[in-house]
């Protein structure tokens, strides 16, 4: 054994027999100084104690003689356990005491019961918040319910010391001599005390901490976000829906005017009453069921109509004959093997329901609806006719307009339209666009805005005063400018925002004007569903790679869109949430602001010179005085 070690010998039932012999006997063979040595090894439970007589409660004169020589009573002897050594893989087993260390234990002479060995239980859990923390008392571990704890909310309990150890005592032996020696190093009176676990008692004090006081900092307090006071709200009063949307209510207002205008046309008139009657119905009866037809198909001939006469070069709102020839191509309606409805005979349809009849009717009239483009309701007629041909010569197929016209319109018309023209613009405003951090986005560059819209609010060709309203030249003067045409957003794709954006009008022909410009907040619309349309950076993915500012990211992207990072992987990858019809994987504000700051810097470039938004914001105020009221 190592000098530091020691051993301690400890009388564990000379308190039992204390107790149980007689006042007069127990002072003749007990010193006084030797009375209240009591050791607990563990929990106080009869399978753990052992035993060092026969009978406590019966002693005998041989129990005297044998308590009496200091040689020959039972002791049991406690020596700490050294890492590494090997008398305790053989001999003696190690336990863990009360303070985390291991000691072994030396029974000698006395009697003996059978050694039980007992497993410590896991302790509780640490406190580990607030609720574990300032709990009145630790919880108790499985296995000791047994065991009376005491009342945590009680006076402070006593402090109970732990046993020392050998290490705290120079005197001592050998482990080779421990075993046979009876030498003993002192007994400290701390180990007298019964061992016990208490529950963990926290003390939780305050101290005054000073602060020094930089400013005073409210917390904004807003109220819930309101449409009707954000940079949407001119929208209601605007438009003709008298709404935030295109209402069922208008598109069916729309119809009613579209129906109106074709049948004041008399030669419109005129052909379904004679291709109506081989059904054998009555003229109101013929008129009624063509318009109900149409109306059944009201939104899907808007849409179409409106997609084609958009898509292509040229006015936005009349559908030229390439147009015209691109939905007859879409639609699968030419039949080359048919008498009657052939590509020159559709030609020659287009042709006749361009024709006006009232050669006298007004200039402004005359000026809108000329006879090289088709409007909406001479579209209708192109359908009715369309349907005559096809189905209702030799060979006669169907004998009725309404249900030829029904068959025109379910097996090629709806049948054709794609995505894109079917596409509810509503949807773009309830989901994307009426949000508050995108009326915060816009309210925070409001002046720059209005600025550029101003600017771009060209005359008309013909020379006239120039109107209120930005036109779809002035839109596609804006994106070319700004350089956003690009393969990321295509010129078709830009068409299609300006068609969207647009609040719908029911007179086609009465509201002309008002129909081909776009409101400011139409503008504004406009610019989300650009900003949707692109795949554009965030400002913590273009600086990662290196650019300057967004504007630098874009121009190295035209120019080298194959480069490659440090790690072989492409910079400039297109998002697939950008297409049309995917699901959107970051809201609209993120991409809105990329836009924007793009968008400012692209139109008031000068290379070397730092962005500024009062320079922009002057700049557009100069052009827009340059070209008139």
């Amino acid at each position: 054994m190592d000098d530091d070690d020691f051993a301690v010998e400890v009388d564990l039932e000379k308190q039992r027999l204390d107790d149980a012999m007689p006042e007069e006997i127990r002072h003749e063979w007990i010193p006084k100084e030797k009375r209240s040595l009591q050791v607990i090894l563990t929990p106080s439970r009869p399978r753990n104690a052992i035993g060092f007589a026969r009978d406590p409660t019966r002693p005998t004169p041989k129990m005297f003689a044998r308590m009496d020589d200091p040689l020959k009573r039972p002791k049991l002897t406690m020596f700490e356990h050294v890492r590494g050594s090997k008398i305790g893989r053989t001999h003696f087993p190690c336990y863990m005491m009360p303070n985390g260390k291991m000691s072994h234990y030396f029974y000698s002479r006395g009697d003996v019961a059978d050694e039980v060995e007992v497993f410590l239980p896991a302790g509780p859990m640490r406190p580990v918040d607030l609720h574990l923390a300032m709990q009145a008392r630790l919880p108790i571990p499985h296995g000791l319910e047994k065991i009376q704890m005491p009342d945590a909310s009680s006076l402070p309990s006593p402090y109970f010391p732990i046993p020392r150890t050998c290490r705290d005592y120079p005197d001592v032996m050998p482990e080779e001599e421990l075993a046979n020696s009876d030498r003993q190093p002192p007994i400290d009176t701390m180990a007298n005390d019964r061992l016990a676990c208490q529950p963990l008692r926290m003390k939780i004090t305050t101290e005054p901490v000073e602060l020094e006081r930089t400013g005073k900092v409210e917390k904004e307090v807003r109220p819930p976000w309101n449409i009707n006071a954000s940079v949407f709200a001119p929208r209601r009063k605007e438009c003709e829906s008298r709404a935030y949307y295109d209402s069922e209510a208008l598109i069916a207002k729309m119809f009613e005017k579209d129906w109106e205008h074709l049948t004041n046309k008399r030669k419109v008139c005129s052909m379904m009453m004679t291709e109506g009657k081989k059904s054998g119905k009555a003229p109101p009866e013929i008129m009624s069921s063509v318009k109900s037809v149409l109306a059944k198909y009201k939104i899907e001939y808007i849409k179409c109509f409106n997609f084609y006469a958009c898509c292509q070069s040229g006015n936005p709102l009349l559908a030229s004959l390439n147009e015209y020839t691109e939905f007859i191509i879409g639609a699968s309606i030419a039949d080359p093997e048919s008498l009657f409805c052939k590509t020159s005979d559709l030609d020659t349809i287009f042709i006749t329901s361009n024709f006006q009849e009232d050669k006298k009717m007004p200039q402004n009239s005359r000026v809108v609806n000329n006879e090289k483009q088709l409007m909406r309701f001479e579209f209708l007629e192109c359908l009715i006719r369309i349907s005559v041909a096809k189905y209702m010569k030799d060979p006669v197929v169907i004998a009725d307009l309404s249900v030829a016209l029904d068959k025109l319109m379910t097996d090629h018309l709806v049948a054709s339209l794609s995505n894109e023209a079917v596409y509810d613009s509503n949807l773009f405003r309830k989901d994307r666009l009426y949000f508050e951090e995108n009326d915060i986005l816009y309210k925070k560059h409001l002046p720059t805005l209005k600025a550029i819209y101003q600017r771009y609010r060209l005359p008309p060709q013909a020379g006239a005063v120039r109107t209120k309203l930005m036109r779809l030249e002035g839109w596609s003067l804006f994106l070319e400018n700004a350089g956003l045409v690009t393969t990321d957003f295509t010129l078709t794709e830009a068409r299609l925002c300006w068609l969207w954006c647009r609040m719908l009008t029911s007179d086609e022909v009465g509201m002309y004007e008002h129909n081909v410009k776009v409101t400011f907040v139409d503008f504004l619309d406009a610019l989300g569903r650009t900003a949707d349309f692109m795949t554009l950076p965030t400002e913590l993915e273009w600086k990662k790679h290196g650019f300057k500012n967004i504007l630098d990211w874009k121009f190295t992207r035209d120019n080298s869109p194959d480069q490659l990072d440090p790690e072989g992987k492409p910079i400039f990858v297109s998002r697939e949430s950008s297409k049309f019809g995917t699901p959107k994987t970051r809201p609209l504000h993120i991409k809105l602001h990329s836009l924007l700051d793009m968008t400012f810097r692209a139109l008031d470039y000068h290379p070397g010179e730092e962005f500024e938004y009062d320079q922009l914001r002057k700049r557009m105020m100069k052009l827009d005085k340059e070209l008139g009221p």
